[in-house]
């Protein structure tokens, strides 16, 4: 059981941006400086989240005790993880009284409450809609203007889950409950999309003003035999631009975003390097990992500075596999566009590819080029762009399968 907490990521701050190895191979361009890294009191609104998943399971060792429990309540749910949910009336009474005194104490801090984890592996849609139910109405009668946050579907965004809860929900009239619905996705390629476009389907069909977030999105960083994403030879600098493009991805698309996770966990079985930080055997951090870095710099560009530009028109070669969003600086006007080859798993090549984009109604002033997994920015020179009007040619932009901005200079934060 749980209340996933989710962790406000506006920039990770305090630790020297020190990458093991800063390629600007393949970038010709002259480099003017970094983009600086922000503090969390800096910045307004955030489209990011880092989750600090399975803390409670790292204070003692559950294998040393666990045989111990039984369940508390007969029809408690079972004391494990993967178990189901309370169903008898003295279970359910005693999760209420739980989510009242969580909401109790940390209502002051936290405002957005996500009811259980993955229910369409196990919980018939059911049985999950009645909790969800009485966990909601509890929450609010504690905290009216929480937000709460329904489904947390399991990697395969099981839309036809949610269409069964939402029904019996509607039935109820009690849609009105939920503010958000939530998936996660692991998958080795990140940028496909269709499941979460039929997920959006669903959800129009009971509400307008329900939200889709991203809960938990991400991948290891080095080969795990087990879990998502496992038996793939994965790296930190695959992890970095995998990470970048799935929360660009979805950023680009509308939908809010959460990492999987703040640091590496320690499961019984297996460390699972899914974590933006480097964690020993004895779960102390060695160090921030290349992903962490991207996500700063990520943080650090992508607030609610920056509104998306849902039609942005781009021309570039048809036979290129390019993902490109528009975004514009609510207090300038100029603009920042996001490019990356979206067609395979990210790999562990920098090559890249020059490209030459066209922006039919772009405003740069003084257009700068970023790698944005390095954070470095460089001057795009006269001599690769050309203006008529409000047609803007970039000329052999090098591209590759992670995220590079071009973007006018004054929307960025950069240092030396």
């Amino acid at each position: 059981m749980r209340l996933s907490i989710l962790v406000a990521l506006s920039a990770f701050c305090g630790l020297a941006s020190a990458l093991a190895a800063e390629e600007h191979e393949g970038i010709p361009f002259p480099r003017v400086g970094k983009i600086a890294p922000r503090q969390a009191t800096d910045i307004n609104g955030s489209n990011w989240s880092v989750g600090a998943e399975t803390m409670d399971r790292d204070f003692t060792s559950y294998d040393n005790w666990k045989e111990y429990l039984g369940p508390i309540y007969e029809g408690g749910g079972q004391a494990r993880l993967m178990g189901g949910v309370p169903t008898s009336g003295e279970a359910r009474d005693a999760w209420a009284k739980w989510v009242r005194a969580n909401v109790e104490r940390y209502k002051e801090v936290i405002r957005e409450w996500e009811v259980w984890n993955e229910p369409n592996y196990r919980v018939p849609a059911a049985d999950y809609a009645r909790l969800l139910i009485l966990t909601a109405e509890t929450v609010r009668c504690v905290q009216p203007d929480s937000v709460i946050l329904a489904m947390s579907l399991g990697s395969g965004v099981d839309y036809k889950y949610a269409d069964k809860v939402l029904a019996i929900l509607a039935e109820q009239d009690k849609v009105q409950l939920v503010g958000q619905v939530t998936y996660h996705r692991h998958r080795p390629n990140p940028d496909p999309d269709e499941p979460e476009r039929e997920l959006e389907k669903v959800v129009a069909k009971y509400s307008d003003r329900i939200v889709i977030r991203q809960g938990e999105a991400g991948c290891p960083s080095q080969w795990c035999e087990k879990r998502a994403l496992n038996r793939h030879h994965w790296t930190e600098l695959t992890q970095s631009k995998h990470v970048l493009r799935r929360l660009l991805a979805d950023l680009g698309r509308g939908r809010e975003s959460s990492v999987f996770g703040i640091v590496d966990m320690k499961y019984p079985d297996e460390m699972n390097r899914k974590g933006l930080l480097l964690a020993r055997d004895d779960l102390t951090v060695e160090r921030p990992k290349q992903a962490y870095y991207a996500v700063q710099n990520l943080a650090s560009v992508f607030d609610d500075r920056l509104e998306r530009i849902r039609d942005y028109p781009v021309r570039m070669p048809d036979d290129l596999p390019l993902t490109v969003f528009g975004y514009e600086h609510r207090a300038s006007g100029g603009q920042v566009v996001t490019v990356w080859f979206h067609n395979a798993i990210p790999s562990d090549s920098n090559a890249k590819t020059p490209v030459d984009l066209t922006f039919a109604r772009g405003r740069f002033t003084d257009p700068v080029y970023v790698d944005l997994r390095t954070g470095h920015v460089y001057e795009v020179p006269e001599a690769n762009r050309e203006q008529e009007g409000m047609v803007h040619r970039f000329k052999a932009v090098p591209c590759y399968d992670s995220p590079i901005l071009i973007a006018d200079k004054q929307t960025l934060f950069i240092a030396p």
